[in-house]
């Protein structure tokens, strides 16, 4: 989210420069998240039981709703597989997108930050949130960024 930020507030210079700007940053940020997540591997007890890295703040008490985060066996390997992914995603865009890379970054950074988020959420509340919003770079995503039928691909996503 952090970085997402950061390029939305890039200085603009020419076309190319805030190109390789965009592109830089975000592959930065994807390392340092890719980084967290081996560190996350390894502290993660694999002897263990339950959730480990177990963050919880109660927002709606009487509804039992909280923002309640954590990592087990299953969810910590897709987290390295996405920030991996990522990186490889984000080195590939360099040869395929052309225009708004800029924008094309921010929501691929937005959207896996909220797919990491998906991985981590116990709240039931908290995951619908994370999973609804995801799709909302995804949905945006396939619209301009699409091959040629890219506004039918992505009305049929968002149905």
């Amino acid at each position: 989210m952090i970085g997402t930020v950061f390029i939305a507030f890039l200085a603009k210079g020419s076309h190319q420069q805030t190109v390789d700007n965009s592109l830089a940053v975000a592959l930065w940020v994807s390392l340092v998240n890719f980084f967290l997540s081996l560190v996350l591997t390894f502290h993660f007890d694999p002897n263990q039981a339950g959730y480990q890295f177990e963050e919880k703040l109660n927002w709606l008490p009487q509804l039992n709703i909280s923002y309640h985060v954590g990592i087990d066996g299953i969810s910590l390997p897709l987290i390295v597989l996405n920030c991996l992914l990522a990186i490889l995603a984000l080195l590939y865009v360099k040869k395929s997108v052309k225009e708004r890379v800029k924008e094309f970054v921010i929501l691929f950074l937005l959207m896996q930050s909220f797919i990491i988020g998906s991985f981590c959420a116990l709240d039931l509340i908290l995951f619908y949130f994370f999973f609804e919003v995801m799709l909302i770079p995804m949905f945006i995503v396939i619209g301009i960024y699409g091959g040629k039928y890219r506004l039918y691909a992505s009305f049929k996503f968002f149905l």
